[in-house]
């Protein structure tokens, strides 16, 4: 599938489907029909446009000519597959010389110390439409609520369910237990004001009145662009 094909379908660059294929090729391949083995390449396209288009799993193996009783096989397997990697991507190295970097590199940005990553969320579109009101937004079309937490790199460190509230990120274990139960961890997360104020967790101040403030929070707004530029990219997959 040329490139362009790859972004449009599945959102992903074809150098990035590649490298997914890469990562389960020791899978065992799996037979349709006559029961001749099917490319990896194959299994990945029809459960990538799966995750991407929210379809049912017979529209999915349309794209590839195969039968919906492989692609549900499939969709097990890679996904299975995909998420014994997910630890490997999606991860927050605690150990000094990571905080350090993480530290100087978001200090760059606008001269906020001891940032370590920053939390928000988003709406991303297409979601199944079939699967009705509990999709729907408040802007009135379906979409996949998603909250996240990336470094200075874009790197998501942290994921959450699209049904997942705000206070529940800040009492989940991974997020403070990162700075109150781990005494190593030295620095601080940037959120909105839909969070909460936490001795790790610096928020913008309310009609601030002083120029102090001000200059506080146009630093903290621009150390937390970093995740709209995250989000940005996403969106572009």
């Amino acid at each position: 599938m040329p490139d362009h094909l790859c972004r449009q379908r599945l959102w992903l660059t074809r150098e990035t489907v590649h490298h997914l294929c890469q990562m389960i090729t020791h899978l065992t391949p799996c037979g349709y029909g006559s029961g001749y083995p099917v490319l990896v390449a194959v299994k990945m396209t029809a459960v990538l446009n799966l995750y991407v288009s929210g379809s049912f799993q017979g529209p999915s193996g349309d794209l590839s000519g195969i039968s919906q009783t492989s692609v549900h096989k499939w969709i097990c397997t890679v996904t299975g597959a995909l998420c014994a990697w997910a630890a490997d991507y999606v991860n927050f190295n605690m150990d000094q010389p990571h905080q350090d970097a993480r530290a100087a590199k978001f200090a760059v940005i606008a001269d906020m110390p001891q940032v370590q990553g920053v939390i928000d969320g988003t709406q991303v579109p297409r979601a199944p439409a079939h699967q009705g009101v509990p999709f729907i937004n408040q802007k009135g079309f379906h979409s996949l609520s998603v909250k996240l937490v990336c470094d200075h790199q874009l790197h998501i460190m942290h994921q959450y369910p699209g049904d997942v509230h705000n206070v529940y990120i800040l009492d989940h274990p991974l997020v403070p237990g990162t700075f109150e139960v781990l005494p190593r961890m030295r620095g601080l997360f940037l959120g909105d004001n839909c969070y909460l104020l936490r001795s790790w967790l610096m928020i913008p101040v309310r009609r601030p009145q002083t120029d102090v403030v001000n200059y506080y929070n146009d630093t903290h707004a621009a150390t937390r662009s970093v995740i709209g530029r995250c989000i940005d990219a996403l969106k572009m997959l």
